[in-house]
């Protein structure tokens, strides 16, 4: 009988075009960016602040129409609320949003970076990976 751990991942790997998809679209992305540097990062500065926003909205929404099911919930609202203001502060001021995200960015590659590598690793120790 196969390991289901192994089986899993294994069936994980045969979707490799996904990680392959996501990659084409990064490059593209990364044209857009070096290209036009200033515009880039004002758009990305506006999109990270209304995603956080809307985040904190959808999460307050879930919070309070969970509050019967989830023990706990004042927790998930506070967070909420947190995320919500947070993001109407940087709509409202875009150049503490432009001072703040690269550093929440660089953090963030960072940590996905460590992830993803610890990820191949297991799967190489566990002989999943073939081919390159």
């Amino acid at each position: 009988m196969e390991n289901p751990l192994r089986e899993s991942i294994r069936e994980t790997a045969k979707h490799w075009w996904i990680p392959l998809l996501v990659g084409i679209v990064m490059i593209g992305f990364s044209i857009w960016i070096l290209s036009t540097p200033t515009t880039s990062y004002r758009s990305l500065s506006f999109l990270f602040s209304l995603v956080l926003t809307i985040s904190g909205l959808a999460e307050v929404a879930f919070a309070v129409n969970n509050r019967q099911q989830i023990q706990g919930w004042g927790g998930l609202l506070i967070g909420a609320l947190i995320d919500l203001a947070l993001g109407v502060y940087l709509l409202v001021n875009p150049t503490v949003t432009m001072m703040v995200l690269p550093v929440l960015l660089g953090a963030v590659l960072l940590i996905r970076g460590a992830f993803v590598m610890g990820r191949r690793l297991v799967y190489a120790l566990l002989g999943l990976l073939t081919g390159f």
